[in-house]
């Protein structure tokens, strides 16, 4: 295997896993604002994610078997574009219904990630525990970062903004692994 294929997939896979569970925590944080603009209270606004939260676990069967028999490079880059579209599609959504719909989506290609990123990492790892591990920390990085970039970017521009840059990052990404997958730069790992 090429090795700048291996350190392409692996850089992808860590930026999976900050970016899965960094959009999966934004809403937490930016339902405070929103409680004031949409009128609704705390509990009211937190059943608006249940679709997405339920989704982000039961996809990833469905996900998992895809990465498998069809292609976990190409679902790598449905997750980032699937994730980046969701994110932007919840930054720009009009009211309650909106919001549940992105956060929907949200979930559902963020199911995507741990059955294809992490069945994608153990293929390319030599030392396949100290990768999980960086990958575990990858993961908490985006566990930790969520609240803060959800918070940040709410505070300074607004909740929307909370939504849309990270799309549109995760969106990029997902358009620089298509390339790369494309031009043969990263290519499928032996099982």
């Amino acid at each position: 295997m090429n090795k700048s294929s291996v350190r392409w997939a692996i850089f992808f896979e860590h930026v999976g896993h900050t970016m899965t569970h960094l959009l999966m925590l934004l809403y937490p944080t930016v339902v405070l604002t929103l409680e004031k603009q949409l009128a609704l209270s705390y509990g009211e606004l937190m059943w608006l994610s249940v679709p997405g939260l339920v989704l982000y676990g039961f996809a990833a069967l469905p996900a998992g078997w895809l990465g498998d028999r069809w292609s976990a490079e190409h679902m790598m880059v449905l997750f980032f574009v699937g994730s980046g579209i969701a994110g932007i599609a919840t930054g720009l959504a009009q009211g309650p219904l909106g919001i549940a719909c992105g956060l929907a989506a949200l979930g559902f290609f963020g199911a995507i990630y741990h059955p294809v990123g992490t069945a994608w990492l153990v293929r390319h790892a030599e030392n396949r525990g100290r990768m999980l591990g960086w990958n575990g920390i990858f993961g908490s990085i985006g566990v930790g970062a969520g609240p803060i970039v959800g918070a940040s970017l709410s505070a300074f521009y607004g909740w929307r903004a909370a939504f849309l840059v990270p799309g549109i990052v995760a969106l990029l990404l997902g358009c620089a692994l298509a390339l790369l997958v494309r031009g043969g730069s990263v290519v499928a790992a032996k099982t």
